[in-house]
Order: structure tokens, then C-alpha cells, then sequence
């Protein structure tokens, strides 16, 4: 539960900022509004995923050794895979910009070294 509250904050949050840093502000409203659309249109797919991911055990008529503690691991390793996804675009950017912040280093010391 805590890894859940925490990803929901983290990912609402940094995908503001990074809307806003590298897409502008002009154009914020609009991009906000089709996350918000596809996650409108994602949304409903949690009902039949969490039935499907649910265990058995809970019924009554089950005895325990035919019963099924679910799949939620498989669930889980699911939503981890959609958040590395996730992560590629700003890993990228990050190292884009480490290289770009490191050629403009090494231009300046050619500059002075000149």
C-alpha cells in the first residue's frame, strides 16, 4: 500500500514538472488534458483486472488446499514494467542533457585553453 500511495504521488508529480519544463507552458492545458483523457480511458480495465488478479480463499465453499491465493504477483510485476516504461523518456532526457552540459565544458576549456 505505501509503495502504491507513494508511485501515485511521484508519478502525478513529476509528470507536471516534466510536462511543464520541457514542453512550455503554453501548451501545458492541453497535454494535461490528454493524460487525463487516457487515463479516463485506462481506468475502467481496473475492475476486471483486480477480479482477475483476486484470490479465492475468501469463499466459503473452498477448502483450503483448492483454493487460490491469486495473482497479484504477476499484477505487480506488471505495474513495476509500466513504470520502468515510464522512466525511459526522463532517463534519456537526463543523459542527453549530461551530454550536452559536458560538451559545453569541454568547448569552454578548448575556448580557453586557446
Amino acid at each position: 500500500f505505501f509503495f502504491y500511495v507513494m508511485f501515485r504521488n511521484f508519478i502525478f508529480t513529476f509528470t507536471t514538472i516534466y510536462i511543464s519544463q520541457h514542453m512550455g507552458l503554453s501548451n501545458f492545458g492541453i497535454l494535461m488534458g490528454i493524460a487525463a483523457a487516457l487515463a479516463g480511458l485506462v481506468q475502467p480495465l481496473f475492475v476486471p483486472l483486480a477480479l482477475w488478479a483476486s484470490e479465492t480463499c475468501h469463499d466459503s465453499h473452498t477448502f483450503l488446499r483448492d483454493c487460490s491465493e491469486g495473482k497479484w504477483s504477476k499484477l505487480h510485476l506488471f505495474q513495476l514494467f509500466t513504470l520502468l516504461l515510464l522512466l525511459i523518456v526522463p532517463a534519456y532526457d537526463y543523459k542527453r542533457n549530461i551530454s550536452i552540459e559536458s560538451s559545453r565544458k569541454n568547448l569552454q576549456t578548448s575556448e580557453e585553453g586557446a
